[in-house]
């Protein structure tokens, strides 16, 4: 599945496309994800993706192909054990999702901007709710 690049979970009216020139407006939600772990943890070993995406690492190799194909990533061996692979986002790679993340905080500042203090502690006690539960439901 496809998504504008913009603010994820958002009407149509509300997205924004941003970076349209470098990425065609197109990036699948499963390489936002892998944008995204990247930009926060640094590099990381193919293993550790497939299991924050819960999908097989045959099927991060593929995404990850698509994003070395689209300069946003590249992958290397570990010098000590060349079994090791690991991903790396490259500067175009950092720049796409910086620019996700800079229009994702001000569409939802702006949302929530008009959203009374009330409105916004009644949000917040409904998410950690909703955390709770969830948290409660791993097994």
């Amino acid at each position: 599945m496809s998504v504008d690049i913009g603010i994820i979970g958002l009407p149509q009216s509300g997205r924004t496309t941003i970076f349209n020139d470098l990425t065609k407006g197109r990036i699948t939600m499963p390489q936002l994800v892998i944008l995204e772990l990247l930009n926060k943890k640094g590099t990381l070993i193919m293993s550790e993706l497939a299991g924050s995406l819960s999908i097989t690492t045959s099927a991060v190799t593929g995404l990850i192909d698509r994003m070395i194909k689209a300069n946003l990533v590249m992958r290397s061996r570990d010098e000590k054990d060349r079994r090791i692979v690991k991903v790396t986002l490259i500067p175009k790679g950092r720049q796409v999702i910086e620019n996700i993340l800079r229009e994702r905080k001000k569409v939802l500042l702006d949302i929530f901007g008009k959203f009374t203090q009330n409105e916004r502690q009644q949000y917040l006690k409904i998410i950690e709710k909703m955390y709770r539960i969830l948290k409660g439901r791993k097994g």
